[in-house]
């Protein structure tokens, strides 16, 4: 019996399979907390501050770089921060040139769970990650963002790299 010839399968076909199985997945996209016209998103009370920082300004090339991401809630009230996912933040590297060189949040998955945090009147959320990219000797500014739907808040830092 005679079988018809079998086509390998093709490496097209594997990267299709792949595009499709991480967008069903809910891979992280980056993290835009401004309108496409540039303005801030929806009202952030005032008194909801968000810094982010590294854990040294200055680093040896190839030493490893902590990001922190700190939000204080500064209002008399509290505050619920919702997440349409279980992303909570997100660090961009971008070098001198401001282009971007490494962002935690890429090839990571996210359950897609809707989510929430409650912020008492004075507490605070800290978020520390490691900044794993292999920086060049330059200088670098790291934007840390909240991915909060309906208080959108970023902040940036500079590290060096010697």
């Amino acid at each position: 019996m005679n079988h018809p010839a079998r086509r390998p399968f093709a490496p097209a076909a594997a990267v299709a399979v792949c595009v499709v199985l991480l967008g069903a997945c809910g891979a992280s996209h980056a993290f835009q907390p401004e309108s496409p016209d540039g303005s801030r998103t929806p009202d952030v009370p005032q008194g909801l501050d968000l810094t982010v920082t590294t854990d040294r300004s200055v680093y040896q090339a190839g030493e490893s770089v902590r990001g922190r991401i700190t939000v204080v809630n500064r209002t008399e009230g509290a505050v619920r921060l919702r997440f349409t996912d279980s992303q909570r933040v997100d660090f961009l590297v971008r070098n001198a040139a401001g282009v971007a060189v490494w962002q935690w949040s890429v090839f990571r998955f996210f359950a897609q769970v809707l989510g929430e945090e409650r912020l008492a009147a004075g507490d605070s959320l800290v978020y520390e990650e490691p900044l794993d990219g292999d920086f060049a000797p330059g200088s670098y500014t790291v934007v840390g963002s909240l991915a909060s739907s309906d208080h959108p808040l970023q902040a940036t830092t500079t590290f060096t790299v010697r």
